[in-house]
């Protein structure tokens, strides 16, 4: 795959797609609303866009532990709950980091579990 292409946005297609997945889904969405060109550009937003609610899941289960806490729940089930969210979160940002210099390197680096085939596939990269 060419990333020193020029992407619609005007810049190479690695720094475009380095950009879509910076801000997570917000500059995901904006990048595949504005590329046309760079398959590559537009992976990497479909994959920034993926990866978000892993993201939103980590919040709601450290919510939900709090939740349990202040309600006097189990404590051993928020205490779940609490390390469900944690693990989430450190999981969510191990991908974001690696996902993110690939993106900037020019390397192709798909989500696992069938998550960047099927964003491979939408970005029309066989």
């Amino acid at each position: 795959m060419d990333t020193s292409e020029r992407s619609s946005v005007g810049l190479s297609a690695n720094v475009a797609a380095g950009i879509a997945v910076l801000f997570s889904y917000i500059s995901g969405m904006i990048m595949l609303s504005l590329e046309h060109r760079s398959s590559y550009v537009r992976f990497y937003a479909y994959q920034s866009v993926c990866a978000t609610p892993v993201l939103v899941l980590s919040g709601l289960a450290e919510l939900t532990a709090k939740a349990m806490g202040f309600l006097g729940a189990n404590d051993i089930l928020a205490m779940l709950f609490d390390y469900l969210g944690k693990l989430l979160f450190i999981a969510f940002a191990v991908v974001y980091v690696i996902m993110l210099f690939s993106a900037f390197s020019g390397k192709l680096w798909a989500l696992p579990l069938g998550i960047g085939a099927w964003c491979k596939r939408r970005a029309g990269i066989s």
